[in-house]
């Protein structure tokens, strides 16, 4: 999508402004993402956390509401889903290199010897939820 001309992406390719406290105290900020915008119609960000994260949807919507009544009629949501398997095993490699640049490589490794491990593990959260 941000290859098409109609299309404007925000800077920061997945800037978890709705689902962080700490990114989300200033508005600014996340308009920010969009300093480049040349008229395209249509302006997006993506962060797949915001699917699971309960206080996004009231952010999003008090965020548009106060912004503009026009910018929250015409507000849409995309959701693209992906093959879960894919979508969990990316879910790992990027929770090992978090883990790995905040220094919890090693809990980490020890919580889940391998992908396998770390899908059962899912799974139980799951259905214990």
């Amino acid at each position: 999508m941000k290859h098409h001309s109609q299309f404007y992406a925000s800077k920061i390719e997945e800037p978890h402004f709705f689902d962080k406290d700490s990114n989300y105290q200033d508005i600014n900020n996340y308009f920010s993402l969009f300093d480049n915008y040349s008229g395209q119609k249509i302006l997006f960000e993506k962060t797949p956390n915001y699917l699971s994260d309960v206080l996004v949807p009231q952010r999003i919507f008090e965020t548009y509401k106060n912004y503009s009544t026009e910018s929250l009629e015409n507000l849409k949501f995309l959701v693209v889903v992906c093959d879960p398997v894919k979508r969990a095993f990316s879910d790992f490699v990027h929770s090992r290199q978090a883990a790995s640049k905040l220094g919890r490589s090693k809990k980490l490794l020890q919580s889940y010897k391998n992908f396998d491990d770390y899908v059962e593990a899912g799974l139980k959260n799951i259905i214990s939820a």
